[in-house]
């Protein structure tokens, strides 16, 4: 568990930085990045939430939609469909400024 400690302080950072200097896109790929490391933690609903803001934004790079591929099915695998369906539902709602402020005057979830 230690390593996906430093792995989630190491992305916040990551994060902080990308959105300092105003880069959406890389905000979008670390947010992803964010949403991997909570579903290891058992958080896949959240994980989904964050992975669909991230893959649903028009700044989004195409390569990151391909490469997430195998992630989404794990989690569409790991869910019920209506669990998958309803965090979806609640990523689409997201508002990708509201979340990256969360995620940085959060210590953990």
């Amino acid at each position: 568990m230690g390593d996906y400690l430093e792995a989630e302080k190491m992305t916040r950072e990551a994060l902080k930085v990308s959105y300092e200097i105003g880069s959406t896109p890389r905000v979008l790929y670390t947010l992803f990045g964010m949403a991997r490391l909570k579903a290891h933690e058992g958080k896949k609903e959240l994980a989904v939430q964050w992975m669909t803001l991230a893959l649903n934004h028009p700044a989004l790079r195409s390569d990151l939609k391909v490469t997430s591929e195998p992630f989404v099915k794990d989690l569409q695998e790991s869910l019920s469909p209506d669990q998958f369906a309803a965090a979806e539902a609640l990523g689409r709602t997201l508002d990708l400024d509201t979340v990256v402020a969360e995620l940085l005057g959060a210590k953990r979830k």
